[in-house]
């Protein structure tokens, strides 16, 4: 593994050598935090340049450090590969842990944290996530900046990410999606976005992609359960289900038009054609490591899709975080309702993985244990309930 780019900014030359140095004097089980006083999780719009700069060079900089959870990663793909994992075993069994049930928002939230520690643990800066509040034009054009994630792709390079510090030559994805009906969609190594592009078809989004409305988080806020059975997609009462609201499902089944959650993933990814001498369509396959099985299937060579649209790599795209961080902050919002401080349903009953006291996967495999943050701050959806107990809270 190259683990400093020649492409990558002279700016972060120092950050680089205190980094090899705080890991060469650190174990892997010995990382220390910046201070722990409460972090306060800002608009992107709110930042300022030097909030900006801090977090652009702490994301590079986790980049091009290895992971403390593996020998074969980068600690930014580490947070690629949990999520990939999680997708993994959502696959090959009847459930998973991260998308389509109660867990989600926990699952997510475990996830941010641990981010937002690793990015404290080699910058030595007290980083905070910043939100990407959907509704609002000026925070998506922060986010969208030259200064923080870049712009939109140029369809003049399919639809590469040219500007900003995770632009084509300056950001290598290393982890491809084992989804095979995505496979030979995304196969570049770097970053690609078509904000809002759609195509129709049973397998793409065939309804308008438009970002989020005030009215339609209002929508979400307003519904008083947290969650109903059988807790996931299928025959049920979802449509009472601030869960299921704010994932972003439309219909029960889970299929057809999205919302909230979901139709971020589409809005930033993207779905086009590319023109190619004949279409037709390519066999692919992947292998799925959580249940040791080859998975087969076909697509067409001529459609490509946006870094965060295969659900199971999304976390290539950092833009990913601050979109999960706007969904944690709207579950937030809803927790500050009196009465849903601590809500969440299933307390039992439900598959191993969505219940209150599961330990979540991932999180909870040994190899992963007494390493780094992860046991610092809890591992089942009980511990992601408070995020002043968490060290954070949002400036709304």
């Amino acid at each position: 593994m190259h683990l400093l780019p020649n492409s990558l900014p002279g700016r972060l030359c120092a950050i680089l050598l205190v980094t090899v140095f705080f890991t060469a004097c650190n174990s892997k089980d010995d990382i220390e935090l910046p201070d722990n006083n409460i972090r306060i999780r800002k608009n992107a719009k709110d930042l300022s340049s030097q909030e900006m700069a801090d977090y652009v060079d702490a994301i590079l900089t986790l980049k091009a450090t290895p992971s403390p959870y593996s020998d074969t990663l980068s600690y930014y793909d580490q947070f690629v590969r949990w999520h990939q994992m999680a997708v993994e075993k959502k696959l090959c069994t009847t459930f998973g842990v991260a998308h389509a049930n109660p867990a989600f928002p926990a699952w997510h939230r475990k996830l941010l944290i641990l981010y937002e520690d690793a990015l404290r643990e080699v910058s030595g800066l007290d980083v905070a996530l910043p939100y990407w509040d959907w509704t609002d034009q000026a925070s998506t054009d922060a986010v969208f900046s030259p200064q923080l994630m870049g712009g939109n792709g140029d369809p003049n390079e399919e639809y590469a990410v040219m500007d900003g510090p995770f632009r084509k030559d300056n950001w290598t994805v290393n982890l491809f999606t084992i989804r095979t009906n995505y496979i030979g969609l995304n196969p570049h190594p770097w970053l690609v976005r078509n904000f809002g592009a759609t195509l129709p078809g049973p397998d793409y989004p065939g309804y308008p992609v438009s970002l989020p409305t005030i009215a339609d988080i209002n929508g979400c806020l307003d519904i008083e359960t947290y969650d109903v059975e059988p807790w996931g997609c299928g025959d049920g009462r979802q449509q009472e289900s601030f869960r299921f609201c704010l994932e972003g499902f439309l219909q029960l089944t889970c299929d057809g038009a999205q919302a909230m959650h979901n139709i971020g993933h589409d809005w930033v990814a993207g779905f086009f054609e590319v023109p190619v001498d004949t279409v037709k369509m390519l066999p692919v396959q992947a292998v799925n490591s959580f249940c040791d099985s080859i998975m087969t299937g076909t697509v067409p060579n001529n459609i490509r899709v946006g870094s965060m649209e295969p659900l199971d790599v999304s976390p290539n795209d950092p833009a990913f975080f601050m979109h999960h961080c706007n969904v944690d902050r709207i579950w937030y919002e809803w927790q500050q309702i009196p009465g849903n401080e601590r809500k969440y349903e299933p307390v039992s009953g439900a598959p191993n993985g969505y219940n209150l006291t599961d330990e979540m996967y991932p999180f909870d495999l040994p190899q992963f244990q007494n390493r780094g943050s992860m046991n610092r701050h809890g591992l089942t959806p009980e511990s992601m309930l408070s995020t002043t107990d968490l060290g954070y809270d949002y400036e709304l």
